[in-house]
């Protein structure tokens, strides 16, 4: 794996109609194994869904340090005084989130489970987590964070520098939530436990790519 930043490319132009090819393609997946290849190819809008920070943002993937521990991306950042590592998980555009009752689908539940066992491992391996992140990360990369060092990947492995984890699973469409299960998704992300992800759907990567678009198209006014 290694961590790409913006500057490296963005697998394709994006223009006025950034958001509608972006659309297509989801509305055209039927599983997660569909999608993921265009969004390695447009992995900015990975980026811009998940990253807090900004001192650095990279995007990886093929993160794999166990045979049942493979995220589908991992976005990292930076920021002053830590490191903050995404681990986000795809499920297909077309899968429900809720069953009639209120209860989470079979494969929210899945999903949850995935990232329940991610944060045990996590936890459980957090100096030889540091190492892997740290490898992929490019060997000329300053340090971003305070702590003395002048790279990046050693500020990393360094135990004293702080590194949260965060998981978020992306899921469905906004059509398919009834009033209530939208109440009923906030209200989860109002109360998210430590190590519990953040449900999101496909639509947050539209909203991200009309953005993308319009800022483009305002440049180009300019």
């Amino acid at each position: 794996m290694k961590f790409l930043e913006v500057e490296d490319g963005l697998g394709g132009h994006i223009d006025a109609s950034y958001r509608r090819r972006v659309e297509q393609e989801i509305d055209s997946a039927k599983t997660e194994r569909e999608i993921v290849p265009f969004f390695k190819e447009n992995f900015i809008l990975v980026r811009n869904a998940f990253a807090e920070a900004w001192n650095y943002a990279g995007v990886g993937w093929e993160f794999q340090p166990g045979s049942d521990y493979r995220p589908d991306f991992v976005v990292l950042t930076a920021k002053s005084g830590a490191w903050e590592a995404h681990f986000v998980e795809f499920e297909s555009p077309k899968a429900s989130l809720y069953i009639k009752n209120g209860e989470p689908a079979k494969a929210l539940r899945a999903a949850k489970k995935q990232v329940d066992d991610w944060d045990n491992w996590n936890r459980k391996n957090k100096p030889y987590l540091r190492k892997l992140l740290a490898k992929p990360v490019a060997m000329d990369l300053p340090s971003l964070t305070s702590g003395g060092y002048l790279l990046a990947s050693d500020a990393l492995k360094d135990p004293d520098v702080y590194l949260s984890s965060c998981y978020h699973v992306v899921i469905g469409r906004r059509r398919s939530l009834s009033p209530a299960d939208v109440e009923r998704k906030e209200s989860q992300s109002r109360s998210q436990t430590w190590g519990s992800p953040e449900i999101v759907t496909y639509d947050r990567f539209i909203d991200i790519a009309k953005h993308l678009a319009n800022s483009t198209m305002d440049v180009t006014r300019d």
